[in-house]
């Protein structure tokens, strides 16, 4: 769970502090709001840098705080922070989000594939990537947006549990 690995670098897990302290020196800001009142960790953003740019990498929030938009509010806060440092740009990452077009001037038409030799492992993944092709292409928005997401959600999975 992406805001529990959060929590986990804001409370100071001492491997996860360490490398997060580390990046963020060189190439990596990370960024937290906390709820007023009781200190809570309501959203959280983990970027990468480079002289130029910054890159969204890991980001969440917690559910219970919905109603005020904490990703939004960190996300605007973040990209008032780049700014102040000099950075280009503000790369959001792929998705069609509401907030991504409220917050961006202009956006970057992405291609996806697969890379692979002949492994069971590479063929699984162009048929997840030639199925997921296909479902896109459904006139039926809701259908066509299922297997992006799945396949976000399965990518993140497999990157937190490695």
């Amino acid at each position: 769970d992406t805001m529990k690995l959060l929590e986990q670098i804001e409370r100071g897990n001492k491997e996860v502090a360490e490398l997060a302290t580390q990046l963020e020196a060189e190439r990596a800001k990370l960024a937290t709001m906390k709820e007023a009142v009781h200190g809570k960790l309501a959203a959280g953003a983990f970027c990468l840098r480079s002289a130029r740019v910054l890159h969204f990498w890991i980001v969440a929030h917690d559910n219970a705080y919905d109603n005020y938009s904490p990703g939004v509010q960190l996300a605007r806060w973040i990209a008032g922070w780049a700014g102040d440092h000099g950075l280009a740009e503000l790369d959001f990452g792929p998705g069609d989000y509401q907030y991504k077009r409220q917050l961006s001037t202009g956006q970057r038409m992405l291609e996806r594939g697969v890379v692979g030799g002949d492994s069971w492992s590479a063929t699984v993944r162009r048929a997840e990537h030639a199925v997921r092709g296909r479902i896109e292409q459904l006139p039926q928005q809701r259908f066509a947006a299922f297997p992006g997401k799945a396949m976000r959600r399965l990518d993140l999975m497999r990157a937190l549990h490695a």
